[in-house]
């Protein structure tokens, strides 16, 4: 009894491990879903609100996601604390937004756009390699971690 108690411990064990790796995949495209979605947002307040970067960092702070909580702040260097909380989140390409953001308003409105056009052709191309290796390992990572559940089971058993 106890040792089909351990064999479907360890089995589960490695059916969780193999969720967790697909987690992590999902979880990574859905941050750069979401930083895409954010600097298409960015692209809007520069062009169509002509708001400054004090009044952008504040409306994108209004809305709900990862990011979004990153850009609220009373600091007078607003783009420098913004750029240190986005550079320690863990969250993905941090070092390449944090980069951008201490940047920001640093150039005319159409430089401003151009390095946003760039940042933004990097995130997609990240995004659609994010995407593709989900799909590609989804079912890989779940039947690996079963396997190496039930492998560690029969072993010991």
């Amino acid at each position: 009894m106890l040792g089909a108690i351990g064999f479907l411990l360890l089995t589960a064990a490695g059916a969780a491990a193999g969720e967790n790796a697909v987690y992590l995949l999902k979880k990574r495209e859905e941050e750069l879903r979401e930083l895409s979605a954010l600097m298409s947002q960015i692209d809007i307040c520069l062009t169509s609100c002509r708001l400054d970067t004090a009044g952008i960092f504040r409306r994108i702070s209004s809305e709900k996601g990862s990011y979004n909580a990153l850009f609220t702040s009373e600091d007078v260097n607003i783009t420098e604390c913004v750029s240190s909380r986005i550079r320690s989140s863990g969250l993905e390409m941090c070092e390449a937004f944090a980069d951008l953001i201490a940047r920001f308003g640093s150039t005319d409105l159409d430089g401003q756009l151009a390095q946003n056009a760039l940042f933004t052709a990097e995130v997609s191309a990240a995004l659609e390699k994010a995407h593709d290796k989900r799909e590609k390992y989804t079912r890989i990572y779940r039947a690996a971690g079963i396997s190496a559940g039930l492998t560690a089971a029969l072993i010991l058993i």
